[in-house]
């Protein structure tokens, strides 16, 4: 056994490091509590001394037995109540009880004390009253003024946001409260303003509710604002498209509340801006019907272009559906792995089998149906952007036609219940290679049906926001680094849609339709790219062509001014659903179209791009077509 020997000046030190480490430890746990013990214990001392001086209570000879006894039960109470842990700068009703109850307390064990001692009297409940609201008054004010300092000293650390708030509804209430209790809170609310008449003239949280929506411009000229927040929940896109002009108008940004959920878990209450999509997006097709869960539920279902924009999101939307399994295509590996990534761990679906293969590859695809035998196809595989296609013309007719061609021949050829073609507006009178494919595609599938079991049909849209390739995408990284916004032209205009809104409307098509149709979605006015990019820096917060510039770069190769929706000849056929209207025109026959079909295939194996393109525009020929089908 070792033993140290330990100097007495070491033992001294030891001593006195341990005392030291034991003192901080002490005085950082007590410090802060420490002084809120002795502000309660003070003020309880100056309401006994006001009421005395007040009352002028008889005491005699007792006056230092109740002072003691009334400093002894002051910090008694306070300890047992645990009265000095409360968090002052969150004073709230609860602390005023606590208080209540505490110097009720004290108050009652006084007021036996002074009985006892000296004798009960009128003056002696008068005493005891007035001391009981003195000190309710005295513990209390600290408090007050403690948590008002916090939530107002912010004023100091830069100058506040004025708002116009619109809405005076539960959302309205939690943002006001939620803007008042936080720390760091940058917006001061000098306006509300809400169509119900009820609530005009009258208060919440003390601000006046100045009238109906319409006054904004009014208010505005006032020149004492700077933002506008939205804080109702319900509010229709076409009244916040009215809110945002009038916000544009009179140069103020616009913003909209987030969910309660956010507000409540958020450190500082901030306000989103309005997107693209809030602003352009529609409300979304009610996937919850008999139709499609009979069209979707225990079927293998073969989605193409499954990591893409819409056919994830075709995914997504189908799994609600209960399909008995769902076939990923996808030729590109990180589009493939983030579907099903999401599919399995943020949708918890695993029946999906995936296939790293392109719609080119026939022998490939022919094995996904060999082995699958898929009920139901959507093909969203393609290529979509206009100006690089026109560089590469073979690529295009390629993926976009012939791997059309594989995947319908293949459908037909293993008996599937439907094929469901996505296409796009730019196949209506094409000016590019991406649109004259796209056409040829609709032509192939309208040519199939009615050849065989399988029921071939398509779907037109126009532009989807957020979709890779989308101008929102880029104009949202031109305006984070600084700009300027790029449009091709001042007058070019599109038609837009969500990414949601487009998958429900494919899955709709699919199960209405009897094959041989065009769908196409009502989308309502087209809009200028020029007021978008304009609208999207307002919504930012910078003014267009001041704070960000828009540059006018000239229509690139290809590229149309505006898009149509449906060729002259095509009637308008409306559909039990709203939105969506039938293209309705005369299919060609297949066996006229066939010999184009393989001479394309023959042309493309050659990799003769100048008869490519020729046959291409002979299969776009549609009034020789239809001359030859009256002769036929």
């Amino acid at each position: 056994m070792c033993f140290v020997k330990v100097s007495q000046n070491q033992v001294n030190v030891i001593q006195m490091r341990a005392l030291q480490i034991v003192f901080n430890a002490f005085s950082t746990k007590i410090s802060g509590n420490f002084w809120k013990f002795l502000v309660d214990v003070c003020a309880i001392s100056l309401s006994f001394t006001i009421a005395n001086y007040i009352v002028n209570f008889p005491y005699g000879k007792a006056f230092f037995l109740c002072l003691s006894i009334l400093l002894l039960s002051a910090i008694a109470f306070n300890y047992m109540s645990h009265l000095h842990r409360h968090i002052w700068r969150s004073t709230s009703i609860h602390s005023l009880k606590s208080i209540c109850l505490y110097s009720v307390c004290i108050t009652v064990l006084l007021l036996l004390v002074m009985a006892s001692s000296v004798h009960l009297s009128e003056s002696l409940f008068k005493f005891t009253l007035v001391f009981l609201l003195l000190s309710i008054f005295a513990l209390t004010l600290p408090r007050i003024l403690c948590r008002i300092f916090h939530e107002k000293k912010d004023l100091f650390h830069g100058e506040k946001q004025r708002v116009i708030l619109i809405g005076a509804g539960k959302s309205a209430e939690l943002f006001l409260r939620e803007a008042k209790r936080r720390q760091g809170n940058v917006y001061e609310i000098k306006y509300i303003l809400d169509d119900n008449p009820d609530l005009w003239d009258k208060k919440i949280f003390g601000l006046s509710i100045y009238g109906a929506i319409k006054n904004l411009s009014h208010i505005a000229n006032r020149g004492n604002v700077d933002l506008v927040v939205i804080a109702i929940a319900s509010l229709s896109r076409e009244r916040l498209l009215e809110i945002t002009h009038m916000a544009e108008e009179n140069q103020l940004q616009v913003k909209m509340l987030p969910s309660f959920d956010k507000l409540l878990t958020s450190i500082n209450v901030d306000p989103e801006n309005v997107s693209a999509q809030d602003l352009l997006g529609r409300d979304s097709i009610d996937l919850n019907n008999k139709e499609l869960q009979t069209f979707i539920k225990d079927k293998v279902i073969m989605v193409t272009g499954a990591g893409g924009s819409i056919g994830s999101e075709v995914c997504i939307q189908l799994i609600h559906l209960k399909p008995s399994k769902i076939i990923l295509i996808d030729h590109s590996e990180y589009n493939l792995y983030k579907i099903t990534w999401e599919l399995e761990h943020t949708h918890q679906f695993k029946n999906f089998i995936p296939f790293l293969i392109s719609v080119t590859n026939k022998e490939s695809m022919e094995e996904a149906f060999t082995k699958y035998n898929p009920d139901i196809i959507f093909h969203a595989a393609a290529y979509k952007h206009v100006p690089l296609l026109e560089n590469q013309i073979k690529q295009a007719v390629v993926n976009n036609f012939l791997g059309t061609k594989i995947v319908a021949d293949l459908a037909s050829q293993y008996k599937s219940e439907k094929f469901i073609l996505i296409s796009t507006d730019k196949a209506v009178n094409p000016t590019n290679i991406m649109g004259s494919t796209k056409r040829a595609a609709e032509l192939y599938c309208q040519s199939l049906n009615g050849k065989e079991n399988t029921k071939y049909l398509s779907v037109r849209f126009g532009n989807v926001l957020e979709s890779t390739g989308s101008v929102i995408p880029l104009f949202k990284k031109q305006l984070k680094a600084g700009g300027p916004l790029t449009v091709t032209h001042p007058d070019i205009t599109r038609f837009f849609m969500s990414i949601p809104e487009a998958s429900q409307l494919v899955i709709q098509a699919g199960a209405m339709g009897q094959g041989g149709e065009i769908f196409v979605l009502n989308m309502g006015e087209p809009i200028k790219i020029k007021n978008l990019a304009e609208r999207l820096i307002f919504l930012s917060g910078k003014r267009p062509y001041k704070d960000i510039d828009i540059v006018f770069t000239g229509l690139r190769p290809g590229e149309k001014l505006y898009e149509e929706l449906f060729y002259e000849e095509e009637n308008h056929i409306p559909t039990k659903r709203a939105k969506i209207l039938i293209a309705q025109s005369k299919a060609p026959a297949h066996g006229v179209l066939n010999k184009y079909f393989l001479d394309m295939e023959n042309y493309i194996e050659k990799n003769d791009v100048k008869n490519i393109v020729s046959t291409l525009n002979q299969i776009l020929a549609e009034k020789n077509l239809n001359d030859r089908l009256a002769v036929a």
